[in-house]
C-alpha cells in the first residue's frame, strides 16, 4: 500500500513537472517570436526608407514618390535596377580588365 502511494506521488510530480516545462517552453517561444516580429518590422521599415532614398538618389522625386506609395512592387523593381544597371556593368568591366591582363 505504501508503494502505491509513492507511485501516485511520483506520477503527480511528473505531471506537474511536465506542466511547468510546457509553460516554460511556450513562454520562451512566445518571447522569441515577439522579438523576431519586432526585428522583422524594424528591418522592413529600414528597407522601405532605404528604397525611397535610393529611388530619389537615382531617379529623382517622381520615382521616390512612386516608391513611397507602391513599396512592394518598387522594392522588386529597384532590386532589378541595382542588379542590371549598377552591378553587372562593374562585373563586365572587371572581366574585360582580367581578360586584358590575361593576354600579357
Amino acid at each position: 500500500m505504501v508503494f502505491n502511494v509513492n507511485i501516485k506521488y511520483l506520477m503527480l510530480s511528473y505531471y506537474l513537472m511536465l506542466g511547468f516545462i510546457k509553460r516554460l517552453f511556450f513562454g520562451m517561444s512566445a518571447g522569441v517570436m515577439g522579438l523576431a516580429y519586432l526585428l522583422i518590422t524594424v528591418l522592413d521599415s529600414a528597407l522601405y526608407i532605404y528604397t525611397v532614398y535610393f529611388a530619389y538618389f537615382i531617379k529623382g522625386f517622381f520615382a521616390a514618390f512612386r516608391t513611397f506609395f507602391f513599396p512592394f512592387f518598387s522594392q522588386i523593381m529597384w532590386v532589378i535596377v541595382i542588379i542590371f544597371e549598377l552591378l553587372l556593368p562593374q562585373v563586365q568591366k572587371t572581366n574585360k580588365i582580367n581578360n586584358y591582363n590575361a593576354l600579357f
